[in-house]
């Protein structure tokens, strides 16, 4: 019964996600069908009052870096999950870090910041998932070679949906109570949030320190769901 239930949300979610790119996507690079929009090659950006620049953009085109906080605030039913829509350019290196805190750092780091603080990370072409601590810390997943220049994660609370490059046997689900913590959950080294963090061409926190940065992502655009 749980496996026909898993079965039958991942194939939900898999079409939700296609009806996504079809109607939204980067193949049409169209900011106006997202709720806010970064197209580092053009300089051309949209704001939204829910996703602030935390670490100014820096550099230029496909190796520009910067940090975004993505909040899915808790009484509006309307963003309670996130869609990224990323396209990639010869990807190398830390092109991505989507994490619950703001310090993650890669490899389920993030310097005692937040107890929750799942984080996934492009690695050239390759997705790498990380559990909170809460979670255990362990990795939750790593799929090398799965993106060559087209990436669409939907972010929500204890769960991350991905498909890449417009193919749908690119397409899996992965649920944990140890991964994104959206819903108040307490936590024991800082404050409860609502918050999301994505390092463009590098990790969250730092970089230019430890050396995780990298080039490739070019555009990005994000798209506020409902919960499931």
């Amino acid at each position: 019964m749980m496996k026909n239930l898993a079965a039958a949300i991942l194939l939900f979610i898999c079409y939700e996600v296609q009806t996504v790119e079809l109607h939204t996507g980067l193949q049409k690079r169209d900011a106006s069908s997202y709720d806010a929009y970064f197209d580092f090659k053009a300089s051309s950006f949209k704001d939204h009052p829910n996703v602030v620049r935390v670490e100014k953009f820096y550099g230029t085109a496909c190796s520009t870096k910067g940090v975004l906080k993505i909040t899915l605030p808790k009484d509006d039913a309307s963003k309670r999950r996130v869609v990224l829509d990323m396209e990639f350019e010869n990807p190398t290196g830390w092109t991505f870090n989507l994490g619950d805190s703001s310090t993650n750092n890669g490899y389920a780091g993030d310097t005692l910041s937040q107890s929750r603080d799942a984080e996934v990370h492009g690695n050239t072409r390759s997705l790498l998932g990380y559990l909170s601590d809460n979670g255990g810390s362990g990795q939750a997943f790593n799929i090398p070679d799965l993106y060559s220049n087209h990436l669409t994660l939907v972010a929500g609370d204890e769960h991350l949906v991905w498909t890449a490059d417009h193919d749908p046997t690119k397409t899996n689900y992965f649920s944990s109570p140890g991964w994104y913590a959206l819903n108040g959950q307490s936590d024991y080294e800082g404050p409860v949030n609502y918050d999301l963090y994505l390092g463009i061409n590098k990790v969250i926190s730092g970089g230019n320190y430890n050396g995780r940065v990298g080039s490739g992502l070019c555009r990005v655009g994000i798209k506020f769901l409902p919960a499931v």
